[in-house]
């Protein structure tokens, strides 16, 4: 059974309940790293479009993206992965994580462990967003 290039990108995206600002991914990604007992280095990219042609300049749009790369000591073997937090396309805040993918690859194609670990991480988006 194939997977098209939809039901991968939904298999590895997990979207927020809300959208978080990039004061509050810090503090996101730090339980992040906390719940997966692991390392997460991260890189934060903003991006600003701004349109000159008219009398007055405008902003076009802007975009946030931070890209994670994940080293985790997992039963026993150590897990890398990686993944990106992604903002929506109207608003610079970030609203999903999009798990990296081998190109070509199905979900049973990954290592068990790499899919459990993927799944932890899911659940602890899931406790992040629970409300109090």
């Amino acid at each position: 059974m194939s997977m098209d290039i939809e039901e991968i990108r939904d298999s590895n995206t997990i979207k927020f309940p809300r959208a978080i600002d990039l004061g509050e991914s810090v503090e996101f990604i730090s339980y992040l790293a906390k719940g997966l007992h692991a390392i997460i280095g991260y890189r934060a990219s903003y991006k600003v479009s701004l349109n000159g042609l008219g009398e007055d300049t405008s902003k076009r749009d802007e975009n946030v993206e931070i890209e994670c790369k994940v080293h985790a000591l997992f039963e026993g073997d150590v897990i890398s992965s990686s993944f990106h937090l992604k903002c929506s396309e109207d608003t610079p805040d970030l609203e999903s994580i999009m798990l990296n993918s081998v190109p070509g690859w199905k979900l049973p194609d990954y290592n068990p462990k790499l899919r459990e670990f993927r799944n932890n991480t899911r659940n602890l988006v899931r406790q992040y967003f629970k409300p109090d």
